[in-house]
C-alpha cells in the first residue's frame, strides 16, 4: 500500500515556515570557506531578533541537530564503525589509517526497497515484467534493465525452480559507489556513499 499522502504545510522538527527555510538557507544555499561562518551568521540572527523573539536557532550546533532529526521515509540512519584488522608493518611507521576508526552510516536495504515499491512518484515509471524490445526492421533494443537479457534469463530460471511463484514480480537491485568530496561547511572531507536503487525503474527516474 502506498504510504500516507505528505502534509504540505508541516514542518515537524521545526517551529515553523520561517525556521525551516533559514536552516535551509544556511545548511544548503549559502557558501563560505571562512572558518567560524556558521557560528558567526547564528549569532548575528541571533542579535538581530533578540529584541523581537527568539531566534530559530541559538547556535550551530542546534541547527545541525534539527537537520540531523529529520527522518525521510521508513529507513532510519543507523551506525556501526569499522577498523582495519590487517597486517602491519614490522618496523618503520604505522600509517595513521590503520589505527583509525571510520564510521559507517546506513539504511537497511530492503526498507529502501520497499518504500520505492511504496512510492506514488514512480507510476509509470515502473517495469513489472521482463520485456524484449525490438525496432521497425527487427533489430533489438536495449534500454532499461528490464529490457536485457540478465533480467529475462533470472525470471525464467526461478520460475523453472519455483512455479509457485508464478505471478509475482522480480525486484532487482542496482548498486554503486564512488568517492565524493564535500567541501561546503566539511573542510572538504572525503566520503564513499553507495547508492541503492531497484532495477525495475526506468532510466528517465532519477
Amino acid at each position: 500500500t502506498p504510504p500516507p499522502e505528505r502534509n504540505p504545510v508541516n514542518f515537524t522538527l521545526f517551529a515553523d515556515c520561517s525556521s525551516f527555510e533559514v536552516a535551509d538557507f544556511l545548511y544548503c544555499k549559502v557558501y563560505d570557506p571562512i572558518p567560524g561562518f556558521m557560528t558567526t551568521t547564528c549569532a548575528a540572527l541571533q542579535t538581530l531578533v533578540q529584541v523581537l523573539q527568539l531566534p530559530p536557532f541559538m547556535s550551530k550546533s542546534k541547527l545541525y541537530d534539527a537537520i540531523s532529526a529529520i527522518a525521510n521515509g521508513t529507513a532510519p540512519w543507523q551506525l556501526f564503525t569499522i577498523k582495519y584488522t590487517g597486517p602491519r608493518p614490522a618496523k618503520g611507521r604505522i600509517s595513521d589509517w590503520m589505527d583509525a576508526m571510520y564510521k559507517v552510516w546506513y539504511c537497511d536495504s530492503l526498507e529502501l526497497l520497499k518504500s520505492m515499491l511504496q512510492n506514488p512518484a514512480f507510476k509509470g515509471h515502473f517495469d513489472t515484467v521482463p520485456y524484449k524490445e525490438v525496432d521497425k526492421v527487427g533489430k533489438r533494443c536495449f534500454k532499461n534493465l528490464f529490457s536485457g537479457d540478465w533480467v529475462w534469463q533470472k525470471a525464467s530460471k526461478i520460475l523453472r525452480h519455483y512455479s509457485e511463484l508464478a505471478g509475482s514480480i522480480l525486484v532487482s537491485t542496482v548498486a554503486g559507489s564512488d568517492k565524493t568530496t564535500v567541501s561546503v561547511m566539511t573542510g572538504n572531507n572525503e566520503y564513499y556513499p553507495m547508492y541503492l536503487s531497484a532495477g525495475n525503474l526506468d532510466n528517465k527516474t532519477h
